[in-house]
């Protein structure tokens, strides 16, 4: 069967996700608990997002990246807490104007155990559900979840903000450093941005997306730069970088923690 997407054009749901997908459950029914909206912090958070089966890591690390601030998300969820019905608003921009997308809390569920679990995003390990429900909002907006399984972070953020985006390919500046320049200018003005990475290294995931969150340059006692270092998030809510100036690199001292 396929269905027109809002977009423009046509898809078709695929068997092999139809078939992953068992129900469409209320996070009450995953969880014997009450759902929030923002979790335990009752507000925004950026970080617990929980990427899943679905391979959409291009918008949730830009999702991730404008919750960094939380005015940024409020433009974009009209909710300001949980539904006690289960209806919720989201706000997307398209073709030059801010589009609503109305749905319910119902979300697709694998089977886990003895019971379900979300097939796609998960619940924050804080109880904030905000997170599947915009990915699924989003789904909506363009016909289906298999409709965003790919994607770029320049075309989230435009989606996200109605901004003006930049895309910056560190091949195309003459020196390494001529692009770190740029990076840092840009992480010290608060803009949200994501990275694209297209080759493993020190357990860097390939054709992944990270969220971009600051950088630091560490200085030796004579005050010389001794690394240049971005901060990066990962929408999978668990890292997997050991190389140099990983979380447990013993070149993290106390003259260095940040």
């Amino acid at each position: 069967m396929y269905w027109k997407n809002y977009l423009g054009g046509r898809t078709k749901y695929s068997a092999p996700m139809r078939a992953q997908i068992v129900k469409w459950l209320r996070p009450s029914q995953f969880y014997r608990r009450k759902p929030s909206l923002w979790g335990n912090f009752g507000k925004p958070m950026p970080y617990g997002t929980r990427q899943r089966a679905l391979g959409d890591f291009w918008f949730l690390a830009s999702m991730s990246a404008i919750a960094e601030n939380s005015h940024r998300l409020s433009r974009v969820v009209w909710n300001n807490g949980y539904n006690k019905n289960g209806v919720f608003r989201f706000y997307f921009w398209v073709k030059s104007r801010w589009v609503p997308v109305n749905i319910d809390d119902r979300l697709p569920a694998r089977r886990w155990g003895r019971g379900y679990t979300t097939w796609s995003t998960a619940v924050s390990a804080n109880n904030a559900w905000w997170s599947p429900l915009f990915e699924k909002a989003f789904a909506k907006l363009d016909q289906n979840y298999e409709r965003i399984t790919s994607g770029s972070g320049q075309e989230a953020l435009r989606t996200l903000t109605a901004m003006p985006v930049m895309y910056f390919a560190k091949s195309k500046y003459n020196n390494k450093y001529a692009f770190w320049k740029v990076l840092k200018q840009l992480a010290s003005q608060d803009y949200p941005m994501t990275a694209g990475c297209y080759r493993s290294k020190g357990g860097l995931v390939p054709s992944h997306a990270y969220t971009i969150l600051g950088t630091f340059e560490p200085k030796d006692a004579s005050g010389k730069v001794v690394a240049k270092l971005m901060k990066l998030r990962n929408p999978w809510s668990s890292e997997r970088y050991f190389g140099p100036w990983s979380d447990k690199s013993k070149l993290w001292t106390k003259r260095y923690v940040k």
